[in-house]
């Protein structure tokens, strides 16, 4: 609505000494997203910088990261759809929804580590965790998204958009994590094997001198 009034006044033509100045609920509101998107960027640097202490690796933190892009697209998607603009409540739908997409991805990434200390392959790391995670994962998205329906569908101008964001973000991301991180796992898993080094390799030395 604040869009449409906007264009209308920008068809007008104002006399000389009279200016146009927003305030009042726009004016807050953008003041309330810029201290969100710092907010938000605070949070992100602090879970990556955790993830880096706990897996010794800047490689599975952005793996881990990777289901944030799947999950804006869903939330920008989920709004369109359903008809509702990126409002404040919105934005801080999206915040959590990032909490909710980074923990599905570090359940996956935390237990293909699990299975490679066992002896497995990277691939058979990455498949054994898609598997055995898919249900708690489709759980956690299933009951996410049964609790907001009454939220979204209440048609409040002011809370159905955060609902939405966080339901078509759930849907975008857990579809795509579910394949696409055990993907990314498994290919720089195997980029940081060397199937020549450690005790075959000295062996083979041995055999060989």
């Amino acid at each position: 609505m604040t869009d449409a009034v906007l264009d209308a006044i920008d068809l007008s033509a104002f006399p000389a000494g009279v200016r146009l100045q927003l305030g009042g609920e726009h004016e807050e509101r953008s003041e309330s997203f810029g201290g969100m998107l710092q907010s938000l960027a605070a949070a992100v640097l602090g879970i990556f910088a955790v993830l880096v202490l706990q897996f010794r690796s800047f490689i599975q933190p952005l793996v881990v990261f990777v289901a944030v892009p799947f999950a804006v697209t869903g939330a920008l998607v989920g709004l369109f759809v359903t008809g509702n603009s990126f409002s404040f409540t919105a934005f801080v739908g999206l915040t959590s929804l990032v909490g909710i997409v980074v923990n599905n991805s570090i359940i996956l990434v935390d237990y293909a580590n699990n299975a490679l200390e066992a002896g497995r392959t990277p691939v058979e790391a990455a498949v054994s965790a898609a598997q055995v995670r898919l249900r708690p994962i489709l759980l956690t998205t299933v009951t996410t998204i049964g609790g907001l329906l009454p939220l979204t569908l209440s048609g409040s101008s002011m809370w159905a958009p955060m609902g939405w964001a966080i339901i078509g973000g759930l849907l975008f991301s857990t579809v795509l994590t579910l394949f696409i991180v055990p993907v990314l796992y498994s290919l720089f898993s195997s980029r940081r094997a060397d199937p020549v080094a450690g005790p075959e390799a000295d062996s083979v030395a041995a055999d060989f001198p």
